[in-house]
């Protein structure tokens, strides 16, 4: 009886400890631990993501199947990222990815530049879309995004040529105190691109 109630006494108390460990890895604590997630612009930043799939200047088309969305086409990265999901719902699971933000486009080696478009109101949502992993080229992910209509929106691609706005890319409609927000999160972790720099200021 007394060899039990020890291991039913030590049983909760791993448990307990466990419990604790993991409220903070989860949210860090004023020791300097570690953080995993930060709430900030109405959306988490999750610290460190295996595989991401990576939209910020993805080009894309119409989905034939169903003209709601677009097809676009990202690269799969790591690390920090943002979007309206948990970081739990973002890891991936095999080949599928969830389409999250991280401004490391605009950082080295790309160094790309925001380009607004005000009067084209086609635009792919590819905040949190559904991802699968090329076959044939691991660094690429199809996304299956939202068509948006709102403006003004922004997307790192174009190469800062006002034409491109005719064309259909995953983009944001992100000009509000919010991204500023996300963006100095980024920018406290280090990561590089969090700057952000627009086309106009060229």
């Amino acid at each position: 009886m007394i060899a039990n109630k020890r291991t039913l006494i030590c049983t909760w108390t791993c448990l307990a400890a466990a419990i604790i460990l993991l409220f903070a890895v989860s949210c860090g604590g004023d020791d300097g631990s570690a953080i995993s997630e930060i709430s900030v612009g109405g959306g988490t930043l999750c610290v460190d993501t295996p595989r991401f799939a990576l939209c910020t200047s993805a080009p894309c088309e119409i989905d034939i199947s169903d003209s709601k969305y677009a097809i676009c086409h990202c690269d799969v990265a790591s690390g920090a990222n943002w979007g309206k999901t948990t970081c739990e719902e973002r890891m991936p699971l095999g080949t599928e990815l969830s389409s999250n933000f991280s401004p490391i486009q605009a950082g080295p080696p790309s160094y790309l530049k925001a380009l607004v478009c005000e009067n084209e109101p086609t635009w792919a949502s590819c905040l949190d879309a559904p991802c699968t992993v090329d076959p044939n080229d691991p660094k690429k992910a199809k996304c299956k995004c939202p068509v948006a209509t709102t403006t003004p929106w922004e997307t790192l691609g174009g190469e800062c040529d006002p034409t491109e706005c005719d064309q259909l890319w995953s983009a944001g409609h992100m000009v509000d105190k919010a991204f500023q927000e996300v963006l100095d999160a980024f920018g406290r972790l280090g990561v590089p691109g969090a700057d952000y720099p627009y086309c106009s200021g060229e």
